[in-house]
């Protein structure tokens, strides 16, 4: 990997654990990269149910959907180092100065047991490689801490177990 590439790969992991420590994700940081014991590029990150979620970020576009799922694919190891089976994939879109708008790329599964509180095995249909784009605005709602939405620190959202 060029130094440019690096710097700029940096650059995109900075910006967005700027982005989740202000959105009430105040443990995410930055980890160590590469190597046997690869646990994403962010750890720290804990949603509402207290689960933490390994979090792969890129900055570059695909030239194909088999580029995606290739990079995707190693992030659920990397989880597993993390210790966690919740993962996601963060693509900076290009142009995309505003962090909010990126994409999240992560399991379908892991997804739908979000939104709909079941158990990943009784959702059917879903195979385990199926995966779902949402941008980070969207995935921070879906996981964020309920101090990120109560209305008297300034959040505009009600807590979350009044709308699941």
């Amino acid at each position: 990997m060029s130094t440019a590439s690096k710097n700029k790969g940096d650059r995109a992991e900075r910006a967005l654990v700027e982005h989740l420590r202000a959105a009430g994700f105040p443990r995410c940081r930055r980890t160590k990269a590469g190597g046997e014991k690869d646990m994403g590029d962010l750890s720290g990150v804990v949603d509402a149910e207290n689960v933490e979620w390994c979090v792969q970020v890129t900055d570059r576009t695909f030239p194909g959907h088999g580029a995606l799922l290739a990079k995707a694919a190693t992030v659920p190891a990397q989880a597993k180092a993390l210790g966690t089976d919740y993962w996601c994939m963060v693509v900076k879109r290009p142009r995309a100065t505003d962090v909010g708008d990126w994409f999240v790329w992560l399991p379908l599964a892991q997804l739908l047991s979000l939104v709909t509180y079941e158990s990943v095995n009784e959702i059917r249909g879903v195979v385990g490689d199926d995966l779902a784009c949402v941008t980070v605005r969207a995935w921070i709602e879906l996981v964020g801490p309920e101090v990120r939405n109560d209305p008297e620190i300034g959040g505009a959202l009600p807590a979350q177990e009044d709308y699941r």
